[in-house]
C-alpha cells in the first residue's frame, strides 16, 4: 500500500482503493489512526487519514455531482427555440451570415454572454467556418439555372464544350499588398454556418479585401491551347463600355487566332454589366464574335473560376515560400501575369471537361450551388 500512498501524494487524491483499506483497518480491526497513517500512509496528510478512517461506508458509492449539477441554464428551450428561427430569416435575408454577436441582438438575448450563444450554436450543429465568397442565389436565379443546364443536355454534346467553344473568358480581380507574406498566412474571414450550408449560404464579396489597389486582368483559356490571352485593364482608365470596347478591339483578335477554334469565335462569359454593355456587344460584332452566356451568379458554370482560384493560391503560396515581405505594385502585376500564363494545360483541359458533371450537378440541387 505505501506506493498507493506515494501516489495519492502525487495526484493530490485519494484513490477509493486506499481510501477503503483506511476505514477497514480502522472501523473493522480497531487500528489507531496514528498507526495507519505512520505505519501505512505516511506520504498522506495525517487529518485526511482521520477523514477517511472515520468515513460512513455509505458515502462511497455516492456521486455528489448528482445532487449538485450546476446553476440551471439561462437560455430557456423556449430561447433555442427563438434562436433558430432568427438564423433561418437571416439566411433568407440580403445579408445570410451572421457573427453570435449580431444574433444575440437580434434575438434580444443580452441577459446571456456570448460565450452561450457559441454553445448553442455548437448543440445545433453550426461551427464558425471559412466565409464563401459567391452570389446569393435567388428563386428565380435557381430556376433559370436548372432551365439552362436541361437546355444544354438536351440541345449541345461535349464537342460544344471542347470544339465548338473558342475560349472561356472573364474578368478578375487581384489586390496588391505591400507585404503579401503577411496577407497569405493571414487567417481567412470565418461566419457560422453548418458544414452543409457551405454551397448556399454565401454572398458576393472579394476574397483578398480591398486594402489594396486593385489588379484587373482579363482572361482567356481555350481546350487544349492553356492560358491564350492575360491582359490587365489600364488602371488609369475608368472601367466602362466605350474603354472596355476598345480593350477587345486590341486584345480579342490575338486570343481568338490562338483558341481552340478560331473560326466560329464562340465566347463563354458571364453576365458582367461592362462586358455586357452596347458598347462591348459592338465591340463582339466588329469582330463577328458570338457570346455563349451562362446565367447570373453561376460560376460554377464557368470553368475559368477554377483558373483563378489556383493562382489565388499559387500567389499565396509563392509569398509564403519565399517569404515575399515587400513588393511594389508594378512587381506584382508581373508575378499575377507570369502566374496565370504558367497554369498548367492540363488543370484547364480538366476543368472544361467536367463541365457536363457540372451541368448535371446543377440539375440535381434544383439550382443550387454545385461542389465546382
Amino acid at each position: 500500500m505505501g506506493d498507493v500512498g506515494k501516489a495519492a501524494k502525487d495526484w493530490n487524491k485519494v484513490p477509493l482503493r486506499s481510501s477503503v483499506h483506511i476505514r477497514v483497518l480502522h472501523q473493522d480491526y480497531g487500528w489507531k489512526v496514528s498507526d495507519i497513517w505512520r505505519q501505512k500512509y505516511p506520504a498522506l496528510p495525517r487529518r485526511t487519514v482521520a477523514y477517511h478512517a472515520k468515513k460512513d461506508p455509505a458515502d462511497e458509492t455516492e456521486d455528489l455531482r448528482k445532487k449538485n449539477q450546476g446553476r440551471p441554464r439561462k437560455m430557456s428551450d423556449a430561447d433555442v427555440r427563438r434562436l433558430r428561427r432568427k438564423i433561418a430569416t437571416l439566411r433568407e435575408s440580403d445579408d445570410p451570415n451572421f457573427t453570435a454577436v449580431k444574433l444575440q441582438n437580434v434575438c434580444d438575448l443580452s441577459f446571456v454572454s456570448t460565450k452561450t450563444i457559441h454553445r448553442r450554436l455548437k448543440e445545433n450543429n453550426y461551427q464558425y467556418l471559412n466565409t464563401r465568397q459567391k452570389g446569393i442565389l435567388t428563386d428565380d436565379d435557381r430556376r433559370k439555372r436548372v432551365e439552362f443546364c436541361r437546355k444544354c443536355e438536351r440541345l449541345v454534346g461535349d464537342d460544344l464544350w471542347l470544339k465548338a467553344i473558342s475560349f472561356y473568358y472573364d474578368g478578375v480581380n487581384f489586390y496588391h499588398k505591400n507585404n503579401p507574406f503577411s496577407d497569405a498566412v493571414a487567417p481567412g474571414a470565418k461566419v457560422w454556418r453548418q458544414p452543409s450550408e457551405g454551397l448556399k449560404v454565401t454572398r458576393k464579396g472579394k476574397k483578398e479585401g480591398n486594402n489594396g489597389k486593385k489588379v484587373r486582368m482579363f482572361v482567356a483559356m481555350a481546350y487544349g491551347k492553356g492560358v491564350v490571352m492575360c491582359e490587365q485593364f489600364p488602371p488609369e482608365l475608368t472601367f466602362n463600355g466605350i474603354n472596355y470596347r476598345q480593350f477587345v478591339m486590341d486584345h480579342f483578335p490575338r486570343a481568338l487566332a490562338k483558341s481552340t477554334n478560331p473560326t466560329q469565335k464562340l465566347i463563354l462569359q458571364d453576365g458582367d454589366p461592362v462586358q455586357q454593355s452596347k458598347q462591348a456587344r459592338l465591340a463582339y460584332d466588329e469582330l463577328r464574335c458570338s457570346i455563349f452566356d451562362i446565367p447570373a451568379r453561376s460560376p460554377d458554370l464557368n470553368p475559368i473560376e477554377n483558373l483563378f482560384h489556383n493562382v489565388r493560391r499559387e500567389l499565396h503560396q509563392q509569398a509564403r515560400k519565399r517569404r515575399i515581405e515587400k513588393e511594389s505594385y508594378d512587381e506584382y502585376v508581373v508575378r499575377v501575369t507570369k502566374t496565370i500564363n504558367n497554369m498548367p494545360k492540363e488543370l484547364v483541359d480538366n476543368t472544361i471537361k467536367s463541365l457536363p458533371e457540372r451541368i448535371s450537378a446543377v440539375i440535381d440541387t434544383k439550382g443550387d450551388r454545385s461542389k465546382y
